[in-house]
């Protein structure tokens, strides 16, 4: 470990104030109630005199009692030149010494970056777009044949460029470099990263000024972000909806201007080498790539230590990138500012392209593009931010062409204000849609009710509203919606839309029952592979519905997209019966197709249902088959709280009317006569006073045949 590098000094830099979280990233505290330390240079790691070396490393963490250092480039052979000595994680002390060194290569060749939890090591893979999830053996060394693995793929939250990887308080915290965001991982209810119940939401660096973050890394006292850039001379810091509390200006601190370049990629928080109480930052530097230079070998190590600042600090402002437009077109363009102490800031700016303007008390520069201004370019703008007594100038350079945009925002539909009760199950879509063709969409969302999440690829909002969320109502939300355009200039800024609307959330009052909504019914018109079902009438979004399908015959059956499969039972080719549920998010067709892998006839019944659970409808559900009989019997299911419904789907091989249940009311029956083979669906329900077991569903048909009885438990959304 040296001190600098030769001519390197100390140099203060103002750090970031924040919000105050818990380790659950729950806000706690005002922004002013905290601020945020300012650091120096304290000591430099020489990852490139390390037996074996790191010439490029990429990503860092902090493990147990060690720095963990991945190298994602140090494997390469370009040009015949190759540093790799079968190694490219690299275990060291904080002071710098290389404890012990392994090798993800029998999994990943590009390990872009690392975080850790006890016995779980994360490694994220830019080729492979996954994350990897090592469960370190009983040996409890990293890499060893008692170590097994699982993955997360990234390209089920819009990831295709996995470079930076954090863990805290329960969750992932992953970095896209092309996309330029930050994906936050909810493993769900399973407590597993990688299963459908994931919760991932995301925020755009770029806004922060990080046009390529390649290191994340969150304090667990306070919920603070810190996001590197390899392009950035910055690190920001944000808070867990990914606004902006402060930059870290790096520039004064390590040497650039010197003869080495620079180019951070891994940031993490560990205890200082020469006072373990203290936490510091430690950042990696990657240098020159090998990929430009075969035979560099130039990573290192920036121990950078923390202090807190007296006195009022200047606001910061993040770096607004390559900002374009045509004349004529309508432009708006964030001023992303904070104040390390809390005050109110104000704006103003100079030098803007003809049309357009900032607002003083927002920062928000909109406006049109006045017609000529395209004579004028390129414009150079200075933007100031004032906290009253300090201030902060940022300078912005347009170019203003004439023709078509190269890209054009996204709209959002107004969404409305919204009301729930505490307890209430939500599933809200945001509408946005893109003029460009092709574009994929990220969805943001600050303010939300407490318990509620906003998916940021689907644009959803989800969950359940918490209890005691009341006590803030009403909630003033903040979506907003960016393309993902990616020019060739990496500092280019993408186009956005955003939309705010107030929430408000009562008490709840008396609890909730499940209603039933509405039916509807459909059947082949003789022996088919179509199977159409009209959706009920009168449903809305956040409603279960859910589908008893009969087939005569042996086909095997495809649901339409988002129905989950309950149960199937059969009897043969006779007779079978499919049970599905869905849960309504407002974008639904008219009619559903099910799909038969041959020509067979079959009915089937859709129900809805108000109330229900959107999270985990079903509570339980039982089938029974006879070979021939007019009494078609459902098992007993028990109900394991008051409120829940039960619904009874009862099918016979027969031309039958079928009675429902004594106690249920029937909502739809279906036959088919136009066939050689028929079929009578019905379904009924019953709402239950009571937890406990509702008994055996007993039914009755007007004629004896095969038949089938399934029963199933719908939980209360409250």
């Amino acid at each position: 470990m040296r001190k600098g590098r030769g001519h390197r000094r100390a140099i203060t830099a103002v750090l970031a104030a924040g919000t105050l979280l818990t380790g659950s990233l729950t806000p706690s505290a005002s922004p002013a109630a905290a601020a945020e330390p300012v650091g120096s240079l304290q000591a430099t790691i020489d990852t490139s005199s390390w037996s074996p070396p790191s010439p490029d490393p990429t990503g860092i963490t902090w493990w147990t009692d060690r720095l963990l250092v991945v190298d994602s480039e140090v494997e390469e052979t370009i040009s015949g030149i190759t540093h790799y000595e079968g190694a490219n994680t690299y275990e060291a002390s904080p002071s710098g010494t290389l404890e012990r060194t392994s090798t993800t290569t029998a999994f990943s060749t590009e390990p872009t970056d690392v975080a850790a939890h006890g016995s779980r090591v994360f490694v994220s893979d830019d080729n492979r777009d996954r994350i990897f999830v090592i469960h370190v053996g009983p040996d409890g060394r990293l890499n060893t044949s008692d170590d097994t693995r699982t993955s997360i793929g990234t390209h089920a939250f819009g990831s295709y460029d996995d470079e930076a990887v954090s863990f805290a308080g329960g969750d992932l915290f992953a970095g896209d470099g092309t996309n330029t965001q930050i994906y936050r991982i909810d493993p769900g209810p399973d407590g597993a990263f990688g299963g459908t119940d994931d919760r991932v939401t995301c925020f755009d660096t770029r806004a922060l000024g990080m046009r390529d973050p390649e290191g994340v890394t969150v304090d667990p006292a306070t919920g603070r972000i810190y996001v590197a850039s390899r392009i950035s001379r910055e690190i920001a810091v944000a808070d867990g909806s990914g606004a902006l509390l402060n930059l870290i200006d790096l520039r004064p601190i390590l040497p650039y201007g010197g003869r080495d370049r620079i180019a951070p990629s891994g940031v993490t928080l560990a205890p200082a080498a020469e006072d373990p109480s203290r936490i510091d930052l430690y950042l990696t530097d990657r240098g020159v790539d090998n990929n430009t230079d075969p035979s560099e070998n130039d990573g290192a190590i920036y121990q950078i230590r923390r202090q807190s600042p007296d006195g009022n600090v200047a606001p910061v402002v993040s770096g607004f990138g390559a900002l374009r437009a045509v004349e004529g077109e309508r432009v708006s363009v964030r001023t992303v500012a904070a104040d390390p102490n809390g005050d109110p800031l104000s704006y103003s700016a100079t030098g803007l392209p003809p049309g357009l303007s900032i607002d003083p008390s927002s920062g928000l520069i909109t406006g049109k593009v006045a017609a000529g201004a395209a004579a004028g370019s390129p414009y150079v703008s200075h933007v100031t931010v004032s906290d009253g007594s300090l201030a902060t100038v940022r300078r912005a350079r347009w170019r203003i062409t004439t023709g078509a945009p190269d890209d054009r925002a996204p709209v959002i539909s107004p969404t409305g204000d919204q009301r729930s009760t505490e307890g209430d199950p939500v599933a809200l879509r945001i509408q946005a849609s893109d003029p460009d063709v092709g574009q994929a969409l990220m969805y943001s969302a600050t303010g939300l009710p407490p318990g509620l999440w906003l998916d940021c690829t689907s644009g959803r909002i989800r969950g359940r509203v918490a209890s005691g969320a009341a006590s803030g109502s009403p909630y003033r939300v903040r979506v907003q919606v960016e393309d993902q355009t990616i020019p060739a200039d990496p500092s280019f800024t993408s186009r956005f839309d955003q939309e705010s609307f107030s929430w408000t959330v009562s008490a709840p009052g008396p609890s909730p029952s499940i209603t039933f909504r509405d039916a509807s019914k459909g059947s082949t018109p003789g022996p088919s592979r179509r199977l159409r079902i009209p959706s009920p009438s009168g449903v809305a979004p956040g409603d279960v519905l859910v589908a008893a399908i009969d087939v005569r015959g042996p086909a095997r059956i495809g649901s339409p997209r988002g129905w989950v499969r309950v149960r199937a039972d059969h009897r043969g080719h006779r007779l079978r019966q499919f049970v599905y549920v869905r849960v309504l998010t407002g974008d639904e067709p008219g009619t559903w197709r099910w799909r038969l892998s041959r020509r067979q006839p079959a009915t089937g019944i859709i129900v809805g249902y108000r109330g229900v659970d959107p999270i985990d409808p079903i509570e339980v559900a039982a089938g029974r088959v006879k070979r021939r009989s007019r009494w078609i019997t459902a098992p007993s299911v028990t109900a394991a709280e008051p409120s829940a419904m039960v619904v009874g789907m009862f099918g016979v091989a027969a031309r039958a009317w079928i009675r429902p249940p004594r106690g249920m009311d029937e909502r739809a029956e279906i036959r088919l006569r136009r066939s050689r083979r028929r079929i009578t669906t019905e379904v009924s329900d019953r709402l239950l006073s009571d937890a406990g077991p509702t008994g055996r569903l007993v039914a009755r048909a007007t004629r004896a045949g095969t038949n089938i009885g399934q029963s199933l438990i719908l939980r209360p959304a409250s």
